[in-house]
């Protein structure tokens, strides 16, 4: 299984610190800003000694931050930048740097701390402004040292995952267990592209409980028809695997990975992709979205 991000570039491929407040009830969106800068620090030996001042912000729980406009300056250097880089937006809550953010222009974050980080000489600045508005499902906190949880060796599991670069694609996996052993199939919603007709999907799983997490393999099969300009119609499928390890934690939420490999019309299209997941579970055949 990959992200929804990955399927619809087959789909292409082959058809040719000033930190608001948050948005009010009613759902208002607003535009917040940060902005860091490097400064020359005081330090012994031969050099420039700089130090970076990062601006933080966070953003609240039920909202989400999209639509970002950077802005970098070295006037040392004369270097400008409006592009984001991996290592511009660090996650405090999470513990690592937000590295789906290079040139990424459907960035989205979910709920947490976080830093804005500018490098560069002394006198060197950046601005970011975002758009922070109401959130959707995908809006959960993944908060570090959460413990996993206890899973029945005999039951079913649902969960909502999707990948931390494209949140807007959700998988619906419904799982069962039986003596540690999982099997489950999974939906998404039909990608939303005019010229994609006669869309059909197949995604599976199969699987064990390795201590409190499960691994496995997901595997899916898509279908689909492309309308061509010229009114004809190509026929397309793809078929893919992955190695996938899910850990689903006491406060409902998932954190897990996958590295896939898959083929369309039978040539290879996708090599050892690797994936990160995020989400929510619970037990019975529908996960929360909330």
């Amino acid at each position: 299984m990959f992200s929804t991000r990955f399927a619809l570039a087959v789909f292409v491929a082959n058809l040719t610190a000033t930190v608001a407040l948050p948005a009010d009830e009613e759902g208002k969106v607003e535009r917040w800003s940060v902005s860091a800068r490097v400064v020359r620090a005081v330090g012994e030996g031969v050099g420039i000694h700089a130090k970076k001042e990062p601006g933080a912000f966070t953003i609240p729980e039920g909202t989400t931050a999209r639509s970002f406009k950077y802005r970098f300056h070295d006037p040392s250097s004369g270097l400008t930048l409006d592009k984001l880089s991996g290592s511009n937006i660090y996650s405090v809550t999470e513990k690592r740097y937000i590295t789906e953010a290079a040139d990424n222009p459907d960035l989205a974050l979910p709920p947490g701390k976080y830093r804005f980080v500018v490098g560069g000489r002394p006198g060197a600045s950046g601005s970011l402004s975002f758009e922070v508005g109401p959130g959707d499902d995908t809006s959960v906190v993944i908060r570090d040292d959460v413990p996993e949880a206890d899973l029945p060796r005999d039951g079913r599991i649902a969960l909502v995952i999707w990948s931390r670069e494209n949140p807007t694609y959700k998988f619906h996996w419904d799982m069962a267990i039986e003596d540690g052993v999982v099997a489950g199939t999974g939906t998404l919603p039909k990608p939303l592209d005019s010229h994609v007709e006669n869309y059909q999907a197949d995604y599976t799983f199969g699987g064990k409980l390795v201590g409190k997490h499960i691994e496995g393999t997901a595997s899916q099969r898509l279908r689909w028809e492309a309308r061509l300009r010229n009114g004809g119609v190509q026929k397309h499928t793809y078929e893919g695997e992955g190695a996938m390890e899910l850990r689903l934690r006491v406060d409902q939420t998932v954190v897990g990975t996958e590295i896939h490999s898959g083929r369309t019309n039978g040539e290879p299209s996708i090599q050892g992709r690797k994936v990160g997941w995020i989400g929510t579970w619970q037990l019975g055949r529908e996960a929360s979205e909330e």
